[in-house]
């Protein structure tokens, strides 16, 4: 399998997740060729095994921040304090983004598109008939049967701003610390 990659590495190209909401960027819906490579390569650098180590204070930190709120919550809200714990490590990962506590607002954008991709977009089987046809995405939107252009407008602008906003919440970070470096 591995000399023959690009016969076994491809998925479907999914119209709906892909062109009209944008997730032709994200790695699971990526098309295998020089893109997707090139992704799979630095998600590699970024979340090897081998850079595991690096991650270890940040690991250490969240997972007792996640254990001093899983003794002090209530069982019915522990749900929501393990998804606070996969969120908020998630974004420092990525993003170098804090999470203060369960009402963060980026920690809800993030979950509220992670929700959507899971439970609306792939839901069942993530195929939608402008996938079969792709022709579909042409039509007005004033149309029957044209809803499904709406919801992936609506869900574009989801994950769009999931992206944006912790991106630039990063960016002017490293500009702040990089002005207090210099200053």
């Amino acid at each position: 399998m591995e000399k023959r990659g690009s016969i076994y590495s491809d998925k479907p190209s999914l119209v709906m997740v892909g062109e009209l909401i944008g997730g032709e960027n994200m790695v699971a819906f990526t098309q295998y060729g020089s893109r997707y490579k090139a992704q799979r390569k630095l998600t590699s650098m970024a979340l090897g095994a081998h850079m595991i180590p690096g991650y270890s204070d940040l690991i250490q930190k969240e997972s007792h921040r996640f254990l001093r709120q899983i003794l002090s919550s209530q069982p019915k809200d522990q749900h929501k304090v393990i998804r606070m714990y996969a969120g908020a490590l998630t974004l420092s990962v990525m993003y170098g983004y804090d999470v203060k506590s369960m009402e963060d607002e980026v920690l809800h954008m993030a979950e509220e598109c992670l929700g959507m991709l899971a439970n609306e977009v792939t839901s069942g089987g993530g195929i939608w008939a402008v996938d079969v046809f792709p022709v579909l995405k042409y039509l007005p939107s004033w149309m029957p049967g044209s809803g499904f252009l709406k919801k992936a407008k609506k869900w574009k602008a989801m994950l769009e701003q999931a992206v944006d906003v912790p991106y630039k919440l990063a960016l002017n970070a490293m500009v702040r610390a990089f002005c207090a470096f210099e200053g």
